[in-house]
């Protein structure tokens, strides 16, 4: 089973992700393309969407068993992504991430303060455009999810009670 937690940049997926993994003690896949840039040292281009997406494909593969695992995002935020930045995203990489979405969507709220990281390219008002794209994209994906409010201790608490109601704990 797979949990994703997926957003806009500056929505704080990573911090939310490492603490959610902690907490149930099961493993978390890195977000693919900050994985990429990092890998390639330069931003990510067009030519690079397919690339992203095999690679997101294969950490979810390469990751250690266990009763689900998060991921930082997903095949749903490269289309999202893809089509805010590049202006399309290949049909085939839309049919697969609609395909096979996760079980659990948490979205992270865009409602932390913008902080630009120097590896991304958007702006604050991008990060607005792009929550809309992947707001969009997990509605019609037809996954069960929530949409994870607040700063620290209180949006980590309301990703628990997300998550415990999905698994039937509550």
């Amino acid at each position: 089973m797979i949990i994703t937690v997926i957003g806009a940049e500056c929505t704080g997926k990573t911090t939310l992700v490492r603490f959610l993994a902690g907490h149930y003690g099961v493993p978390w896949v890195p977000e693919a393309a900050r994985v990429f840039v990092e890998r390639e040292r330069r931003p990510a281009r067009r030519t690079d969407v397919e690339a992203i997406a095999a690679l997101h494909r294969a950490l979810v593969s390469g990751a250690p068993n266990g009763p689900f695992i998060f991921c930082d995002t997903d095949l749903l935020s490269t289309v999202a992504y893809a089509r805010h930045y590049f202006g399309s995203c290949p049909r085939a990489l839309s049919r697969m991430a609609l395909g096979r979405p996760a079980d659990l969507y948490l979205v992270a709220a865009d409602d932390l303060p913008w902080v630009a990281e120097s590896d991304q390219r958007g702006t604050e008002d991008d990060r607005a455009l792009v929550q809309n794209r992947i707001r969009k994209l997990v509605k019609r994906s037809g996954s069960p999810w929530a949409e994870v409010r607040g700063q620290g201790q209180g949006r980590q608490e309301a990703a628990v009670r997300a998550i415990d109601r999905f698994l039937g704990r509550s």
